[in-house]
C-alpha cells in the first residue's frame, strides 16, 4: 500500500501534479492542510482517492481540522498542525496523536520536512512532516511517500 502525502501547496499545484503522476498508482493521497481545497479539486477531477484537512489558510472550508484514518492495520492521525502549536513545539501534536493511538502522527504548517521514530514503549509512533509541495522556505519543494508492505512502514521525503 502507499500514501503520497502533501502539505502547504497554497494554491501552487504542479508539484502535486508531479508527484499525481510519478506515482499514479497510489492507494490514496493525503493533504495535511493549507491548499487542501484546491488538492480536493484537484483529486476529484482525475477520480483518486483522498483525505485531506484544513489548514490555518483554507479560508470558508468545511473540511476536519484533524482526522484520524487506518490504512494497512496502522492508525494515522492528520492535523495541518497551527492547532496544536507545530510552529513551536511538538507536544501538542504527540499529545493528540497518543490520544487517538496512532502510528504515525502527519502534520504540515512548518514547512519543513521532518521524521522522527519515537519508540515509546506504550505505544511507539512516527511523527512526520512531509514539507511544503508549494512555498517552501529555504529548502526544496516535498512531499511524503509513505508505503505499507505487511507489518512494516516505510516513510520517506521525495523532493521537487
Amino acid at each position: 500500500m502507499k500514501l503520497i502525502v502533501f502539505s502547504d501547496s497554497h494554491g501552487i499545484n504542479y508539484g502535486m501534479m508531479e508527484a499525481m503522476t510519478l506515482h499514479p498508482n497510489a492507494d490514496c493521497y493525503l493533504h495535511l492542510g493549507d491548499g487542501a481545497p484546491e488538492f480536493v479539486q484537484l483529486c476529484q477531477s482525475r477520480g483518486l482517492p483522498y483525505a485531506a484537512v484544513r489548514g490555518n489558510c483554507d479560508f470558508a472550508c468545511d473540511l476536519p481540522l484533524e482526522l484520524t484514518l487506518n490504512f494497512g492495520g496502522f492508525t494515522f492521525y492528520l492535523t495541518h498542525g497551527h492547532i496544536c502549536g507545530a510552529k513551536s513545539s511538538t507536544a501538542g501534536l504527540r499529545s493528540r496523536g497518543r490520544d487517538a493511538q496512532a502510528d504515525v502522527i502527519l502534520f504540515g504548517h512548518t514547512h519543513e520536512a521532518h521524521s522522527e521514530y519515537e519508540p515509546c514503549s506504550t505505544h511507539p509512533y512516527y511523527l512526520f512532516n512531509p514539507g511544503a509541495v508549494g512555498r517552501s522556505y529555504g529548502s526544496k519543494p516535498s512531499y511524503g511517500v509513505i508505503e505499507i508492505k505487511g507489518k512494516n512502514l516505510l516513510l520517506g521525503h521525495a523532493y521537487l
